[in-house]
C-alpha cells in the first residue's frame, strides 16, 4: 500500500485550512512543531493551528517536557533579635569545636571548683575537734587484781582505768596479778579514745610431793589412789586442804591433812608407816 502524501504547511499569511471532518483520521506532520500557548481563555470553538495540528488532540507519541527551571531563594543572615557578645570582650576565647561555649568558661568553673575542695578542707582540719587521749581500763575476772603497767604498779585494784603514760606510738606491757592466780600479761598498743581490757586469771595449782617410810607406800589423796611413793601429785588448787593418807601391807596407815597456799607451790609431805 502507497502512504498517503502529507499536505503541506500553509505558507505565512494564507488562511487556515478548514476543520478536519468528525470521525476520520486527521493527518499529523512529522516532526511536529512546539505547541503555541495561547494567552486567550479557550472557547468552546477549536480551531485548528497553523501548521494543521489541533492543540487540543494529545499527539500520538510523549511531549518532551520542558526543563524546570531552578528557583533561587534569598540567604539566610544572621537573626538581627539575637545579642553579639562585646568584641572587647571575647579577646582570648576560643571557641569549643561544634558548640560554641568558650573553653575559658570551663576552666574558671573547674579551677573554682577546686578553689572550694581545697578552702572546704582548710576549714576542716581548722574546725575539726582533737582526737581524744588514750585511756585504756582493765577489767579482771575475778576481780581485786593489781595491774603493772610497763613495771610500774597502777594505783587500786581491777577494775581500773589507765589515763597517765600512754603513748600512741608505742607498745606498753600490762601484767594483771592475784594471789592464788596465774599471773595475766599481754602488750598493749593504745589508740584515741577508751579501750577495755578484760583479763581472765587462771587459778594457780601445786605440785605436792609424798614420801613414806618404808618407801613403796601406796598413796591416796581426798580417797584416790595416786601411785606408790615417792610420788609427786600435781595440779592441786590453792587454797584448800587436801588429805594424805599412806598405807602398806603389815604396816598401819598414815595419815595427814595439807593445806596448799600460793606461797609454796611445791611443797613436800613425808609420812612414816608403823609396823602392826
Amino acid at each position: 500500500m502507497t502512504a498517503a502524501p502529507r499536505p503541506a504547511p500553509p505558507a505565512p499569511g494564507a488562511a487556515p485550512p478548514a476543520p478536519w471532518p468528525q470521525g476520520r483520521a486527521r493527518p499529523v506532520s512529522w516532526p511536529p512543531p512546539s505547541p503555541t500557548v495561547d494567552s486567550e481563555p479557550p472557547t468552546d470553538q477549536f480551531a485548528p493551528s497553523a501548521n494543521g495540528i489541533d492543540p487540543h488532540v494529545p499527539p500520538p507519541y510523549p511531549q518532551a517536557q520542558p526543563h524546570a527551571q531552578p528557583q533561587s531563594y534569598p540567604a539566610v543572615g544572621p537573626d538581627p533579635f539575637v545579642a553579639r557578645p562585646d568584641a572587647s570582650n571575647t579577646a582570648g576565647y576560643a571557641a569549643v569545636a561544634g558548640g560554641g561555649r568558650p573553653v575559658l568558661k570551663w576552666i574558671a568553673a573547674a579551677a573554682g571548683l577546686v578553689v572550694l575542695v581545697l578552702i572546704g578542707v582548710a576549714g576542716g582540719a581548722l574546725f575539726a575537734p582533737e582526737p581524744p587521749p588514750p585511756v585504756l581500763e582493765v577489767i579482771s575476772v575475778p576481780p581485786g587484781a593489781t595491774v603493772t603497767l610497763d613495771g610500774t604498779q597502777v594505783p587500786g585494784v581491777a577494775p581500773v582505768r589507765i589515763t597517765q603514760g600512754l603513748a600512741i606510738d608505742r607498745a606498753h606491757r600490762v601484767e594483771v596479778a592475784m594471789s592464788g592466780y596465774e599471773t595475766w600479761t599481754t602488750t598493749f598498743q593504745p589508740t584515741h579514745g577508751l579501750v577495755k581490757q578484760i583479763a581472765v586469771l587462771t587459778p594457780q595449782r601445786a605440785t605436792l610431793t609424798v614420801d613414806t617410810v618404808p618407801a613403796g607406800a601406796h598413796v591416796w589423796i581426798d580417797g584416790v589412789l595416786y601411785g606408790s611413793a615417792p610420788i609427786e601429785v600435781p595440779s592441786l588448787p590453792i587454797g584448800r586442804e587436801v588429805e594424805v593418807r599412806a598405807s602398806k601391807p603389815q604396816h598401819a596407815d598414815a595419815r595427814q591433812t595439807v593445806r596448799i597456799t600460793a606461797d609454796d607451790l611445791r611443797p613436800s609431805l613425808r609420812l612414816e608407816l608403823t609396823p602392826d
